[in-house]
């Protein structure tokens, strides 16, 4: 039983150590301060499309003061009167819009979300681009199903909680509902986590890294709330100006939070053996994966990037990454619509000496093999001009 619980203990602090690393290695401190910057920009622009949105509901009218509460209650705890009153100021003007300024909006709302999907990619590793086709409809489909589910959770709330028998006869059921905007913060999470990246993201990962954000932020935002009430150093300097560089931190922490949560998502997608960092020469694992790949081919299928690492036992994902970007941009391999790689060229046709040079000139050689080159490139250089699959058999 002790044994059970040291070697669970282990592989928790190894996760963790791993996420920090990731979280580090990826630069996230940086790409949550450039998405905190975008968001400045991008939120009036947002909350004016979920306005515009969640007025069409017939119902909108009665929830407005929830939704107000809700929007006070995530985006800066303990704000005050101050954004109160730009909220109640955005929905009375909002009607005077014109069409122009709300295509506008929305145009600017999309570039939000397009940064964002830009964001994770590089977390996880996409260098393919999604379809613009694709993009907008999964842009519309967030920027209109988000504020229709919050319109949604705060209508039942507020209609069920005006039941006063149901206060007094299901506390169980109002508790419940109390939680309702903690579930949907767990639902958007999760649905972010899963679908915005351009690659496949299991459910299960997205959930937990769901969860672990639903319950940090809502902790995040009473501990917040707490230094806002209780150290008032903002407002000592800035007085009724405190409130804009308290809603920055915010944005700035809300981002990280979210980062270190996607992180966490992507690390729950490795094997625990290829969480350890392994220095493996790079022209070596370019041998390798051309290897793999055509051994694949014979029986006719695709391997995408966790794959490929898990079959080669102990690759640095990063180092995997160029790797890849090398054999791609060289077109020895290609990548199939479902982000797979497959062999694009036959190795009995290409040369040795080519693929040293091309993997030279994109990658850092120090291997063994890579000097076994370097010297018969200087004896008898004319001796690799020979197919580069007799090389990859004899290794």
């Amino acid at each position: 039983m002790t044994k059970l619980i040291q070697s669970y203990s282990k592989r928790f602090s190894h996760f963790w150590v791993s996420v920090f690393r990731e979280y580090l290695q990826q630069n996230c401190l940086t790409k949550a301060s450039s998405l905190a910057l975008t968001s400045l920009f991008a939120l009036v622009p947002l909350l004016m499309v979920s306005i515009s949105i969640l007025s069409m509901l017939p119902a909108f009218k009665s929830i407005q003061g929830d939704f107000q509460q809700f929007i006070l209650h995530n985006m800066l705890p303990s704000s005050g009167e101050a954004v109160n009153e730009y909220l109640k100021l955005f929905m009375k003007n909002r009607a005077g819009l014109p069409i122009t300024a709300v295509v506008v909006l929305f145009f600017i709302s999309i570039m939000m979300m397009r940064s964002l999907e830009k964001v994770l990619n590089d977390i996880w590793q996409v260098k393919k681009e999604r379809p613009l086709s694709q993009a907008f409809l999964l842009y519309w489909a967030v920027l209109s199903l988000g504020p229709l589910l919050v319109g949604a959770s705060l209508g039942l709330s507020s209609y069920l909680l005006s039941w006063h028998w149901l206060n007094d006869g299901f506390s169980q059921l109002i508790s419940f509902l109390q939680v309702l905007p903690f579930i949907f913060n767990l639902i958007a999470f999760t649905f972010i986590y899963q679908v915005v990246p351009y690659t496949r993201v299991k459910f299960k990962h997205a959930l937990l890294g769901g969860l672990m954000m639903a319950i940090v932020f809502d902790l995040a935002k009473k501990v917040f709330a707490w230094y806002a009430l209780n150290l008032p150093t903002y407002e000592m300097l800035y007085g009724t100006l405190a409130i804009i560089p308290l809603f920055i931190l915010w944005i700035a922490i809300s981002w990280q939070l979210f980062l270190l949560g996607a992180i966490v998502v992507r690390m729950l997608s490795v094997p625990p053996a290829l969480r350890v960092k392994q220095k493996t020469p790079q022209f070596s694992l370019a041998i390798d994966v051309l290897r793999l790949l055509h051994i694949k081919q014979k029986s006719k299928c695709a391997i995408d990037k966790e794959a490929c690492a898990k079959e080669l036992s102990h690759v640095d994902l990063k180092l995997l990454d160029a790797v890849l970007s090398a054999l791609v941009k060289f077109q020895y391999i290609s990548i199939t619509q479902e982000q797979k790689y497959v062999l694009s060229c036959d190795l009995s046709q290409e040369k040795l000496n080519d693929f040293y040079q091309n993997m030279h000139s994109f990658l850092s050689l120090k291997d063994d093999r890579n000097k076994a080159l370097n010297s018969l490139r200087k004896t008898i250089y004319q001796q690799m001009d020979k197919p580069l699959i007799d090389f990859i058999s004899a290794c």
